[in-house]
């Protein structure tokens, strides 16, 4: 390889909305930490209208552009079009997922529910209301093994087959959290959960504005498939909730924006490629 001494330096015209979704402005955030098992809790009322997904999920986040290789994903998700239903899926490397649509005998949209999943080595349980709704120990349950952090968005899916078609007309819509809980998971030591294998760690009552060193909330983010830009004043917490709100679209503002990268002590090849990784581009350099 022979070194290249150069100032590698790349400039965009960014607009701040086209740049993931044109049709919405959404709420999501999730937690610095990532946890491997345990125990997660939520009490949650969903929003209605097709095209939306409200959700309660574990995702992978922290493997950079390793995807699908790397992919793990534990949700619970509500879709807009459903009003007496829940949705639960494991996600795996391929990538490839396993969903169960359970019923429920009220709507989730009308009103608050207790929601939670256990998970463990080789199995995961989900609970509606303290009840246990649906179970996955097959196998391919053991290709869960990677970290995750606790997640939760709100947005409109390009999906009609699974969530109706969207239509913004429905905006301005809502999801509320009463609390997020966390147990570890501590077999044979612990005082929750099923066999008592979980220990709480923490709560957040959502009592006051969002604790900065446990939550991370998205700003101009947004991913494929969505028709929403995540925004951070769609976050709040509002008389002892938090609070997503999906309503119309920013108004859209061009930026130019440099980028520069000091490459004078790399090896490079005239085949190398450079990608740009961060939040403007919703994944990584070679996603969007």
């Amino acid at each position: 390889m022979k070194n290249i001494k150069t100032l590698i330096t790349v400039t965009m015209l960014l607009a701040s909305v086209t740049a993931h979704g044109q049709d919405c402005a959404s709420g999501a955030l999730m937690t610095h930490e990532a946890y491997k098992y345990g125990r997660f809790e939520t009490r949650m009322q969903s929003a209605q209208g097709d095209g939306i997904v409200s959700s309660f999920f574990l995702y992978n986040r922290d493997l950079g552009c390793n995807w699908p290789a790397e992919n793990n994903e534990i949700d619970i998700e509500m879709t807009g079009n459903r009003d007496a239903s829940v949705q639960f899926t494991t996600h795996y490397p391929g990538p490839w997922n396993v969903t169960q649509i359970v019923p429920t005998p009220f709507n989730p949209h009308a009103g608050m529910h207790d929601y939670a999943f256990e998970w463990e080595p080789g199995v995961v349980r989900w609970f509606v209301d303290g009840t246990l709704a649906y179970t996955q120990d097959a196998p391919y349950v053991d290709g869960l093994i990677y970290p995750m952090r606790i997640m939760m968005n709100l947005w409109a899916a390009d999906a009609p087959s699974w969530v109706g078609v969207w239509d913004p007309a429905v905006l301005p819509v809502s999801s509320s959290y009463d609390y997020v809980r966390y147990y570890a998971y501590t077999p044979g030591s612990g005082d929750a959960g099923t066999n008592n294998n979980f220990t709480l760690e923490w709560t957040d009552e959502f009592d006051a504005p969002l604790e900065s060193s446990r939550w991370e909330v998205s700003e101009f983010g947004g991913f494929g498939g969505n028709y929403c830009t995540f925004v951070s004043n769609n976050v709040t917490t509002v008389g002892g909730e938090l609070q997503l709100d999906m309503t119309e679209p920013l108004a859209s503002t061009n930026s130019l924006v440099h980028f520069s990268v000091d490459a004078t002590s790399l090896n490079l090849s005239p085949s190398d490629a450079v990608y740009l990784n961060g939040g403007f581009n919703g994944w990584c350099g070679n996603c969007n």
